[in-house]
């Protein structure tokens, strides 16, 4: 049973204004939260915004709340009634070579641990995997070859403010939504008229297009929430379709940053030569090798990361502390304690490498 009538309760909003707020009927609420009618896929994303909660929480999926998202003006007395699994933490410079600008990514709790753990000390030795992966709460997945890495400050909101950024549910919006026919001064009025969603909704994701256009220096139609972006050392930034085998490529690498010993014995070591990812359609009419020992920094789109990775093994979607950007699981389905990452040995992995290629 979802749990919009709670929700509501606890941020203080009648049927009515809980209404105004999506641009719907009073009576379209009480039908919902009384179970007469589903709640439509886009009004859960509205609403997810409203309670700043998780699609999962408003169905009753989730067993804990999450603080995951913009907690900083939840009442005090909000944020003690929630069990904190992740919260805001403040952000990240990275100073690359070949990287003319600063990148700089809005983190939580858990990106600012692994970040702090990624790096040893000259008495720890050396490091046996160069590359380091986190998520940021802007909707990326960041690998980053740590032998390009210059300087890496991790900042709370005290020190200064992070990049701005959104609740997962409007980077959901905006990957699910064809934003190449986009065009230039197109209103929210306009989106939400077009999509059938509140002006709230498409302010905030014009919001998020206006950021990526004056940050990163790209136009409408030029952005994409499906591609990897790939900075290279010699100055070059490239962007490459998040395709099938790049995920799987770049899945792997993620998986041997996080827990080597399920892809390596004690007495093996992490290859240290030139390793290569791959991409190429899905006709296997070609294959691109990409060289990761000239490569600086991959920024991946988390959403369509975790959609792939869903595809490819449907347990995960039974992990939904995994990650904010999940697909969406459907409340039917029955909780699990499949093991985020399943150990096996390394001949099964180059049987199942061999079979991808």
């Amino acid at each position: 049973m979802n749990q919009l009538k709670l929700l509501r309760q606890r941020h203080k909003l009648t049927q009515a204004a809980l209404a105004d707020k999506l641009g719907t009927t009073q009576q379209t609420i009480q039908r919902w939260e009384t179970n007469k009618t589903s709640i439509p896929s886009k009004a859960l994303k509205e609403l997810a915004i409203v309670f700043d909660c998780s699609v999962d929480e408003l169905l009753g999926i989730a067993k804990y709340s999450r603080t995951r998202y913009s907690t900083w003006f939840l009442t005090e007395s909000e944020k003690k009634g929630r069990r904190k699994l992740v919260g805001y933490y403040g952000g990240v410079y990275l100073t690359l070579q070949g990287v003319s600008k600063t990148r700089d990514y809005p983190i939580d709790d858990i990106a600012a641990k692994t970040i702090k753990n990624s790096f040893p000390f000259p008495e720890n030795g050396s490091l046996g995997f160069s590359w380091m992966c986190l998520e940021t709460m802007d909707n990326r997945i960041v690998f980053v070859n740590l032998k390009a890495l210059k300087a890496a400050m991790v900042y709370t909101e005290d020190h200064k403010s992070a990049p701005a950024f959104e609740h997962p549910e409007v980077y959901r919006f905006l990957t699910e939504w064809n934003i190449d026919k986009l065009e230039d001064g197109i209103t929210a009025s306009e989106i939400a008229e077009q999509e059938g969603i509140s002006q709230n909704l498409a302010q905030k994701a014009i919001g998020i297009i206006m950021h990526y256009e004056k940050t990163e220096q790209e136009d409408w139609s030029g952005l994409s929430f499906h591609s990897a972006n790939i900075y290279w050392l010699d100055g070059e930034k490239t962007s490459h379709n998040l395709d099938r085998k790049l995920w799987w490529n770049l899945d792997d690498m993620r998986k041997i940053y996080n827990v080597p010993e399920l892809y390596y014995s004690d007495t093996d070591e992490i290859p240290s030569g030139t390793m290569f990812i791959q991409e190429g359609d899905d006709e296997n009419e070609y294959i691109n090798f990409l060289n990761l020992d000239h490569i600086a920094l991959i920024e991946v789109p988390a959403i369509k990361y975790w959609e792939i990775a869903c595809e490819d093994s449907p347990d995960l979607l039974d992990i939904r502390d995994a990650s904010p950007y999940m697909p969406h699981k459907n409340n039917n389905q029955e909780d699990s304690n499949t093991p985020l990452y399943i150990p096996i040995s390394r001949g099964e992995i180059r049987e199942q490498n061999h079979m991808r290629n």
